[in-house]
């Protein structure tokens, strides 16, 4: 979900298409607090799942095409590839789930905190600090919710070495078979328990993500669209009409909703414009600040300020303040980026430098 430095296609339309996706998933958790909840005014916004699952079939076409030649020719190892992707991810996580947890002791401490209790279990802390949440333990998802799919990533991680060799190894025909054959089986699993995929338990939400995010590596294995849409243009407007029939599709939810946000990936990720787009790249920088901090701040406007501005705004003035809690999120994690994570990152990448180019000590003497 962050956008990585080696990735192709940094400053482009997915970096445009990751921030919207990250701004959807915003409004979906932010919607039954608006004055009227937004399912009533459209069912669109009871199906921010479509936005999470872009996110993981994303992270794999991302991750294979920044990283899939390097893994394929064994130039980086499985450990080296997970260590990677936990050291950008898991310190914010941590910064935000601590400030969570003083959140939530607070709120016990002035009697504000009853309503939540049960999510906000202590007993369940370590398993989410630890990203095990999705995992099938049983962890109920109220700590920082939205984490279960970094949860679930973790071990996307760790098999895409493994998978990415044989997918690499394989002919486009044959990776992408693998991909939907992947797909379709998980999706044939949960609807064996009268499921759509997207609607298994957080708790296994390892499930869900590794069909996922493995037909997104499918999908870069495919490589650029067929040269029968070679004009720029023609790419962008198919990607978009891809997108709109994914919309449309939203009435009867099945996987192929997924198979066209796959598509549009595919199409959009193959886009390259004459020159970045600075600013794209600047809003997919604060995409991945925005999914991690968003439920906390959350908590803090709607269900914290929004109490005392129920009780004193005007009924044409909700509307306006529900609004500016989009505003205050993406303003947090703009501050977020800038003052803890990045901080964060530059820190860890000193260290890691320095103990690279630590020099041998001389063995003891005998």
């Amino acid at each position: 979900m962050r956008p990585d430095e080696a990735s192709n296609g940094r400053g482009g339309p997915l970096d445009v298409m990751r921030f919207l996706a990250a701004a959807f998933i915003v409004i979906y958790h932010y919607a039954d607090d608006a004055p009227t909840p937004l399912g009533r005014i459209s069912p669109v916004f009871t199906e921010g799942w479509v936005a999470t699952d872009f996110f993981l079939m994303l992270s794999g076409y991302v991750l294979a095409r920044a990283y899939g030649e390097r893994i394929a020719a064994g130039l980086m190892s499985m450990g080296e590839f997970v260590g990677r992707r936990v050291l950008k991810l898991w310190p914010a996580h941590a910064v935000m789930l601590v400030v969570l947890g003083l959140m939530v002791e607070l709120a016990r401490l002035v009697g504000a905190g009853e309503g939540h209790s049960s999510g906000y279990a202590w007993a369940w802390f370590p398993a989410h600090l630890l990203w095990a949440q999705a995992w099938g333990l049983g962890a109920p998802p109220g700590w920082n919710m939205p984490t279960w799919s970094l949860s679930a990533l973790v071990v996307c991680y760790a098999l895409f070495p493994l998978v990415w060799r044989r997918l690499a190894s394989a002919s486009r025909l044959t990776a992408m078979s693998a991909g939907l054959f992947v797909l379709f089986s998980a999706a044939g699993l949960a609807a064996a328990a009268h499921l759509r995929l997207a609607d298994l338990p957080l708790q296994i939400g390892v499930l869900r993500a590794v069909p996922l995010f493995l037909f997104g590596a499918a999908i870069a294995r495919l490589g650029p669209v067929n040269a029968a849409f070679d004009s720029q243009g023609a790419r962008a407007w198919l990607g978009v009409a891809i997108l709109a029939g994914a919309a449309v599709s939203l009435a009867e939810p099945s996987v192929g909703v997924l198979i066209l946000v796959g598509a549009a990936i595919a199409v959009i990720g193959s886009l390259s414009p004459p020159s970045p787009w600075v600013w794209a790249e600047k809003a997919a920088a604060v995409s991945f600040p925005l999914f991690i901090t968003h439920f906390v701040t959350g908590e803090i406007y709607l269900h914290g300020l929004g109490r005392l501005a129920g009780a004193v705004l005007p009924e044409w003035a909700r509307w306006p303040f529900w609004a500016g809690g989009f505003l205050f999120a993406l303003a947090c994690a703009v501050a977020f980026q800038r003052l803890v994570d990045r901080p964060l990152q530059t820190a860890l990448k000193r260290l890691l430098d320095r103990r690279r180019r630590r020099p041998l000590e001389p063995a003891p003497a005998v």
